[in-house]
């Protein structure tokens, strides 16, 4: 992707962010600010190439990771079943070595916008969602004989989520979710690869 080329794109998602924490709380609505942490389980950087889609490369094998994050969202007062929500989580899902091939250190950092759907229940409120991320990628060799120090990638993607909320209380629930993230990750001077990886969760949130 150009430099810059990404600059509205984390601008729209500020301003998605701005406005799911200043809608107001009327009697039905509902905000929620919330944390997160959970175990990622990403598949290969597959589907790589360094000049052309004619010029492959091995794929490379990720290590599971821990993650961790925070979301905020909203539930709107005409349909509680239907939400918005950005959150914010991040894990390292290094690159294995592959017999001569060095491994290196990657980490990801994504920021999501989702649109949800939920049953409202009493206490329990299962729910589903789906929206545009923005992948944030650094990747660092780990062997002393590479001349590779830092290399950067900024790519839009998907972010998906399953997940369950336990409401203990009106301002206190518990969530287990499970999300799938997909993105086309472009390195500065290294191969495009495809990302792909599945994240279980578990958090706490604060409903208001």
């Amino acid at each position: 992707m150009a430099p810059f080329a990404w600059l509205p794109l984390v601008y729209a998602h500020a301003l998605f962010f701005t406005f799911a924490l200043l809608l107001p709380s009327s009697s039905g609505a509902e905000n929620y600010i919330a944390g997160q942490i959970g175990v990622s389980l990403p598949g290969s950087l597959s589907n790589v190439n360094r000049v052309s889609p004619l010029d492959r490369a091995p794929d490379s094998d990720l290590m599971t990771s821990f993650l961790y994050g925070g979301k905020l969202g909203h539930y709107f007062d005409q349909r509680q079943w239907f939400g918005v929500e950005t959150e914010l989580f991040r894990s390292n899902p290094n690159i294995s070595q592959n017999g001569a091939e060095p491994g290196a250190s990657l980490s990801m950092t994504v920021w999501g916008a989702t649109l949800l759907v939920r049953y409202p229940g009493e206490r329990l409120q299962p729910y589903i969602g789906v929206g545009p991320a923005i992948f944030f990628g650094r990747m660092k060799s780990v062997s002393p004989r590479s001349n590779l120090d830092e290399a950067q990638s900024t790519s839009m993607g998907l972010n998906t989520q399953l997940g369950l909320r336990l409401l203990l209380s009106d301002g206190v629930a518990l969530f287990m979710e499970w999300k799938y993230n997909h993105s086309r990750l472009s390195f500065d001077a290294l191969p495009n690869a495809t990302y792909n990886a599945h994240n279980l969760v578990f958090g706490i949130g604060y409903h208001f």
